[in-house]
């Protein structure tokens, strides 16, 4: 899970700004983290295997998220650094890792319905890349076997991992997913969300 963003838009920490949703409120990342989880025990998938990678905020987060966190010291320079750092934290810990699938913290409308979408398609086709399509084109969350490892590893700048989606588009399966359409990028989209 990507949660090293400056925040630049929301102008403040939006990882730990309140989120309502399904009749709780907790910081957005937490809520983010608890519909993964969620999802990850009903794949049968163990939650060790869960990263979410911060960056500037990290300190502040760490003290009221209560998942493990992974800290990108170069996330301030944008999401390929975060993402480059993430697969190389990953592989140091498990090598023998074969998919990843990545997800955004502020993707606050994913269901655990749509990560459940996402992990049926790759057992399907686990030489494929998977990730969700909107009315705005693909995006995450995006899974990606380990026949691109390399190419993320490549990723800088602000370039996230689309351009590999885009470029390998036989490699790739699309799942409509309207959730992952909607992000909180300012304060405006947390009011919206928080009102809807």
């Amino acid at each position: 899970m990507l949660a090293g963003g400056n925040s630049v838009r929301f102008k403040g920490n939006k990882q730990l700004s309140v989120v309502s949703r399904n009749g709780s409120k907790a910081p957005l990342l937490q809520q983010s983290i608890n519909t993964v989880t969620q999802a990850l025990i009903k794949a049968e998938i163990p939650l060790v295997n869960l990263y979410v990678a911060t960056g500037e905020y990290h300190t502040e987060i760490a003290e009221q998220i209560s998942q493990s966190l992974y800290y990108c010291d170069m996330a301030y320079l944008g999401m390929g650094y975060t993402i480059s750092q993430s697969i190389d934290m990953i592989l140091n810990n498990d090598p023998d890792t074969t998919h990843i699938l990545f997800t955004l913290a502020d993707q606050v409308a994913l269901e655990i319905s749509d990560y459940l979408r996402l992990l049926q398609k790759i057992l399907e086709f686990p030489e494929h890349m998977v990730c969700a399509e909107t009315l705005d084109g693909i995006t995450a969350p995006a899974i990606f076997p380990q026949q691109y490892f390399e190419k993320l590893q490549a990723l800088s700048g602000d370039k996230g991992a689309k351009a590999i989606l885009q470029a390998n588009q036989k490699q790739l399966k699309k799942l409509p997913m309207g959730n992952a359409s909607f992000d909180i990028d300012t304060v405006e989209d947390l009011l919206h969300w928080n009102n809807s």
